[in-house]
């Protein structure tokens, strides 16, 4: 006994699994709402024709009672279920899923308990419009097609229009745009399809858009120029449009693409320094640059000294940079009137004044003898 019952829930469950690879019926990208109103909508002539009543049922259970009993019957015992979904409890109508197996046997669901929506109809041998089953309907850009039970249910949609319950196919246009392929310009017909070569881009050209265009090396170009005060240039954009642009500006004047410098005159030598008074010597000197608008103007210096000339300094001393400096002779050298000059050897001025007398008395003998030969 415990073996038929283990398997029967083992069936039970197996059954389950198989139940739930219910193949998801086709729909439209739009939210559950839409689509329930658009079956409505593609089915109501039909009921109105007949005075059938129809419409959207919907019924509760537990996943457990789903896997015991099965799913629940949104319709009358004598309509049937058309169009139907599966929603988590609570999110009616806003969570599509296609079967009862699909939800309980997810391990992550959030309830336990599932709603199920349902179209309900009154079974019929025709659709609307006298449609047999199988035949299809075109409504708006959708193919509708009459079920064996006499309801109208969505098949697909047909994104170049719908024709007789018939798709209609895309209709391409030769020559419908130029766009860049392969670096060159190409047409192009409606369906996006590559055809013959429109134009050709150059090596110094690049595609875009649907034209060639020139590529060029950005920067500045040509020779610059002035241009009042400014040394101007011409600048390369890179689509190869050109600009002027300022390079710089020269407040004194440009010439030859040159800012000008303002040049002063040769100025005056300036004079002599003073004599040193009063620890202080003056000149007049010169200068010339922007504060003198570059002119020569004439200033008054002054100095700090000690001297002026070597003469304001002691008569050992010289004058070097309007201080007395000490002299510094040789060592046979003496200073003497702000110079050095040699020193005097005394023996050689002996010899000299011993020789120069011994000279004087020879020449007085001389003198003496020739004066005494006369007499005799």
């Amino acid at each position: 006994m415990k073996k038929i019952f283990t398997y029967l829930i083992l069936s039970i469950f197996l059954f389950s699994l198989v139940s739930a690879s219910i193949k998801i019926p086709t729909m439209p990208d739009i939210s559950l709402e839409e689509w329930k109103l658009k079956v409505s909508q593609a089915n109501e002539k039909r009921f109105l024709a007949t005075t059938s009543v129809s419409y959207w049922g919907i019924c509760e259970q537990s996943c457990w009672s789903n896997t015991f009993y099965g799913d629940c019957r949104a319709c009358g015992s004598d309509e049937i279920e058309s169009a139907c979904f599966w929603s988590p409890d609570g999110l009616t109508g806003s969570v599509a899923i296609w079967s009862a197996n699909d939800y309980c046997n997810n391990p992550f669901k959030a309830y336990d308990y599932y709603n199920k929506q349902c179209y309900c109809v009154k079974p019929a041998t025709t659709c609307i419009g006298g449609l047999t089953p199988g035949e299809r309907m075109c409504v708006d850009n959708e193919i509708w097609a009459c079920s064996s039970s006499g309801f109208i249910e969505y098949v697909s949609k047909c994104p170049y229009g719908c024709l007789e319950g018939i798709c209609e196919q895309q209709t391409c246009i030769a020559h419908s745009t130029k766009k860049c392929y392969g670096g060159s310009v190409y047409w192009f017909d409606s369906c996006g399809k590559v055809q013959e070569e429109y134009l050709r881009c150059e090596a110094d050209e690049k595609c875009e858009g649907n034209d060639c265009v020139r590529v060029c090396q950005e920067g500045f170009i040509g020779s610059k120029l002035c241009s009042g005060l400014d040394i101007v240039q011409q600048f390369q954009k890179t689509d190869c449009s050109t600009e002027i642009r300022t390079v710089d500006t020269c407040p004194d004047g440009c010439k030859d693409a040159i800012c000008q410098n303002p040049q002063c005159s040769i100025c005056s030598v300036p004079t002599s320094w003073s004599q040193c008074a009063d620890d202080k010597m003056f000149r007049t000197n010169y200068k010339c640059d922007q504060s003198t608008n570059y002119l020569c103007q004439e200033f008054k210096e002054e100095q700090k000294c000690e001297c002026g000339t070597s003469g304001q300094c002691s008569y050992d001393e010289v004058c070097e940079s309007n201080v007395c400096v000490k002299l510094e002779c040789e060592e046979n050298e003496i200073a003497d009137g702000h110079i050095c000059i040699p020193k005097t050897n005394p023996l050689l001025m002996i010899g000299i004044i011993g020789g120069f007398v011994l000279l004087l008395f020879i020449i007085l003998i001389i003198f003496l003898v020739i004066k005494l030969g006369k007499k005799k």
